[in-house]
């Protein structure tokens, strides 16, 4: 069930640990503050132009975000002020997190360059992973404090064209004063979708082959070192609609609840026919069951907020928030 619709655009969001604020990434960084189904704002940032990633440090006492310039951003999250600003690396690569005891920032860049940062005197310490060999490299938090995987694809240059045949999970071990990696496993070709952590598993969306267009999700266990196939998109996508579908389905957003029990995943349609309309699954997590499909134009994140009673879909015109538990009660098929 809709509840209501912000007036606020929203390309990436993220939830903080105890649930009490958003930190919303368009046009502009918006802190907010969430009370039930009430959402103002706390703050507004525009300190960088075209933000992109954003984070809050452990103890909630922070916010950081970087830009499509490669830029970081520190603010006090109980005065506002700016903390810190420095100028990172010079293209926006991937997400970033407070390490350290939230001293340092930890970000990569689309090289496979892991970074940190030092909040408090801007030193920086750089480590290359795969000496080129390797582009992207989304960092996901490990099982352990300052531990983190990091998974980096293959390239290779045929005709001038990119080719990405399989990717590589590497694990990040960070100290005080220094960082250093060990291979973990090879995996498939990685979709450049950042993986999400739920429990001791990674998702991730990828291809089954190298003539395979339509996105598979699947799932990797940190304590067993192994994967497995989790979801075929094509495959659900068909059963939901009744019929086979001719489309390439792509996965473009993935992410999970706090409580770890819903996966949640928006699917692109590419056909001839371009439209804006993009789904989101809602995957119980151990059955693996499709329990409800939503659709809006442009959707760019999804999450659950508000002790998981309501759910935040966030598209380049404005927030959806939906009543949840209204939602997946309503009687649509199951698959």
């Amino acid at each position: 069930m809709l509840e209501k619709a912000l007036k606020q655009k929203s390309n990436r969001s993220l939830i903080s640990s105890d649930g009490s604020m958003i930190l919303n990434l368009a046009g502009k960084v918006s802190l907010l503050k969430v009370m039930e189904l009430e959402i103002s704002k706390i703050y507004e940032f525009s300190e960088l132009k075209n933000p992109s990633y954003g984070t809050f440090s452990s103890d909630l006492s922070m916010i950081a975000y970087k830009n499509t310039a490669g830029k970081i951003a520190v603010h006090d999250v109980k005065s506002g002020d700016l903390k810190f600003k420095h100028n990172a690396v010079k293209y926006e690569g991937n997400m970033l997190y407070f390490v350290n005891n939230n001293k340092k920032i930890l970000s990569s860049t689309w090289a496979c360059e892991i970074f940190t940062i030092d909040i408090s005197n801007g030193d920086t310490t750089k480590l290359i992973i795969g000496d080129g060999e390797y582009f992207d490299a989304p960092i996901i938090p490990g099982l352990l404090n300052n531990e983190f995987f990091v998974c980096c694809s293959e390239r290779h240059i045929y005709g001038g064209n990119l080719h990405v045949y399989k990717s590589k999970l590497y694990k990040l071990y960070l100290t005080e004063s220094d960082m250093h990696y060990e291979p973990i496993c090879e995996l498939p070709q990685c979709d450049g979708i950042s993986p999400v952590k739920l429990q001791n598993s990674l998702f991730f969306s990828s291809r089954k082959n190298a003539s395979s267009s339509s996105s598979v999700i699947y799932i990797y266990d940190m304590e067993k070192n192994v994967y497995n196939e989790y979801l075929d998109i094509h495959k659900i996508y068909s059963l939901i609609s009744g019929e086979e579908s001719r489309d390439v389905l792509r996965v473009k957003h993935i992410s999970g609840s706090a409580n770890e029990i819903y996966l949640f995943l928006v699917i692109e349609s590419l056909s001839e026919i371009y439209s804006p309309t993009d789904t989101i699954m809602i995957i119980e997590r151990k059955s693996k069951k499709c329990i409800k499909i939503l659709k809006h134009n442009f959707i760019s994140n999804v999450l659950l907020f508000n002790e998981d009673k309501h759910l935040w879909v966030g598209t380049w015109e404005r927030v959806y928030i939906y009543d949840f538990q209204s939602l997946v009660n309503e009687q649509d098929k199951e698959v």
